[in-house]
């Protein structure tokens, strides 16, 4: 999951997507 992490963190709007998840 570390790197999802990583690629959420470049996109900010992304990591709302990825912790509704």
């Amino acid at each position: 999951a570390a790197r999802k992490s990583d690629f959420s963190l470049a996109t900010v709007p992304n990591i709302n997507k990825e912790q509704s998840i």
